[in-house]
Formats: structure tokens, C-alpha cells, sequence
């Protein structure tokens, strides 16, 4: 008895040692670079909506990636350029950046239902639209179930694509990150700062100081950041693209960082065999996020095909 009373102790310890250091982090992350562009809010049916506007003519619609850290943030420069020739929009997905996080279900059917709604609701049109890495399979999703409110579609190393069928489950890794201690802890692991320096490096991927910005943007709001990210490890965020891409019949090209080591270029053949009119746009010296290694190639490519 006494045994087990040690060890219930020593338990309730390393718990309570971890939950105080989980709160530290969140406590001490700091809050994330607010963008240089007026934010407004839109009301969706699962929680406020963070976006900004800028520019005057044709829209264009700007997703960010789906990774732990993403928010708008990572479109800062490009809503600059090109809202000197579009009305740019860009927002950032429930569960990221400035937007509510509520503890859902998180699935690619509903970031697609949002990017619709966005689009009936706030821009009122059908746009052009530029999606980042995980946003990329997203944003399919949705223009198949809503066609016409799409008029272009610019992915940039599309991931998220690449099942052969969906399935609706729940994986080992996201149960774990879901739990309320240890989940959360391991979360903090996969969205630290020395975590994203390494990644960063490795795909060639932003500048020195994005480790930092992306560790706040992280964190903020609370504990809700973790169940996207979460949902990243279950096959809800996955789609049968085999079927979905070749419905497409918009015009759509892809660009690809050729040095992005987590999501190489050789998996734009799973795109272009489902559909052989895709175009593709190599940027060498690239990684994971091409538009920012490349801006000016990035922004002389949105004016060739977005026209």
C-alpha cells in the first residue's frame, strides 16, 4: 500500500511539474506580430474569423499552410505587391494566428466549408486564389463542392493530397496530442523554437527571426492551438484527390520549392496524372515556401497566370 501511495505521489508530481512548465510556455510565448494591414473579424458559425483586405480589382483570396505557427502573417509581403494590382484578401484559418480555437472536430471538410463561406459572405465573388502547402488540398476540396466561386487556383507544394482514399479516423499521434498533460506537452515539443529553427533549415524556409514569430503565433490564445495541428496526424485532413482533381475545371498551376526535403517535388506527379493540363512552375533555391524565399519570381507569376 505504502508503494503505491509513492508512486501515486511521484505520479501526481511529474503531472503537476508538467502542467506547470505547459502553462509557462503558453504564459510566456508571447503575443504574435499583429499585420501591418487593417484586421477585421467574420462571424462564422464556429468562431471568429481574423482577415485583412488591401487593394483595389480583381480578388484574390490568400491561404496560409497548415502547420503549427501558420497565420496570415506568412503572406505579409505578398499582400503588399499585389495589392498594388488586386483587392487581396488573406485570413487566418479557424484554430490559427488571430482566430478563434475552439476544441472540434478539425477535418479538411471543414476548412473548406470556411474558405467558402468566406467567399459567399465576405468577398461576394468568385476569386483567384493562391494556397499554401497543407491549404492546398483544402482549398480543392472546396472548389469541388462549390465551383463557381473560383475562377483560378495557384498551389504552392501542395500537401495534404496524396491518399488513395479517405478515411474517417483518428490516429495514435492525435489522440496523444489531444490529451490534456502530456498531449500538450508533446505539442510544445513539435512547436518549439529550436523545432521550427530546424525545419525551417531544412526546407529552406523562412528568415531567422520566423522561428520566434511562428513559437508566439503558436500559442496564442491558449491550449486550442494544439487540436489542428493535432488533426494534421489523422487521415480527416486527407481526401480522395484521384476523384476531386480531375473535376476540377478551372485553370490551375502549381509552384514547387525545389529543395522542400518534407514535401518534394516528385509528388507533383500524383497531381498531374490525375489531371495532365496542371501547369508547373520549379522555383530553385526554394524550399517548403517558395513565395517567400522568391517573392519577385513569386509575384511575376501571379500577374502571368492570374492575368
Amino acid at each position: 500500500m505504502k508503494r503505491l501511495m509513492k508512486l501515486f505521489a511521484i505520479l501526481v508530481c511529474v503531472f503537476g511539474t508538467i502542467s506547470l512548465i505547459n502553462r509557462w510556455i503558453f504564459k510566456n510565448a508571447g503575443v504574435p506580430t499583429d499585420s501591418q494591414f487593417e484586421s477585421y473579424k467574420y462571424k462564422w458559425r464556429h468562431g471568429r474569423i481574423r482577415y485583412v483586405v488591401a487593394g483595389k480589382g480583381e480578388p484574390v483570396l490568400l491561404l496560409h499552410g497548415l502547420s503549427a505557427g501558420s497565420s496570415l502573417l506568412e503572406w505579409e509581403e505578398q499582400i503588399g505587391v499585389l495589392s498594388k494590382d488586386y483587392c487581396v484578401y488573406a485570413l487566418d484559418f479557424l484554430g490559427y494566428g488571430e482566430s478563434n480555437k475552439p476544441n472540434i472536430t478539425y477535418s479538411a471538410y471543414l476548412f473548406a466549408s470556411q474558405i467558402n463561406d468566406f467567399i459567399s459572405d465576405v468577398i461576394g465573388s468568385p476569386v483567384n486564389v493562391a494556397a499554401s502547402s497543407g491549404s492546398g488540398a483544402v482549398v480543392m476540396a472546396a472548389c469541388a463542392l462549390k465551383p463557381e466561386l473560383y475562377s483560378k487556383m495557384l498551389l504552392l507544394s501542395p500537401v495534404g493530397a496524396f491518399n488513395d482514399k479517405f478515411v474517417c479516423g483518428i490516429s495514435p499521434i492525435q489522440m496523444i496530442i489531444d490529451m490534456p498533460v502530456i498531449g500538450t506537452a508533446v505539442y510544445n515539443i513539435l512547436s518549439s523554437r529550436m523545432y521550427f529553427r530546424w525545419s525551417l533549415i531544412r526546407n529552406l524556409g523562412l528568415p531567422l527571426d520566423s522561428p520566434s514569430e511562428m513559437h508566439r503565433s503558436a500559442h496564442a490564445g491558449g491550449v486550442g492551438c494544439k487540436f489542428p495541428v493535432a488533426a494534421q496526424f489523422s487521415e480527416m485532413m486527407s481526401f480522395n484527390f484521384d476523384a476531386v482533381i480531375p473535376s476540377l475545371e478551372l485553370p490551375m498551376h502549381v509552384c514547387w520549392g525545389a529543395y522542400n526535403a518534407s514535401n518534394p517535388l516528385s509528388n507533383f506527379r500524383a497531381i498531374r496524372s490525375a489531371n495532365d493540363s496542371i501547369g508547373l512552375t520549379v522555383f530553385g533555391n526554394s524550399g517548403v515556401f517558395p513565395h517567400k524565399n522568391q517573392p519577385k519570381k513569386f509575384y511575376r507569376l501571379c500577374r502571368f497566370f492570374f492575368g
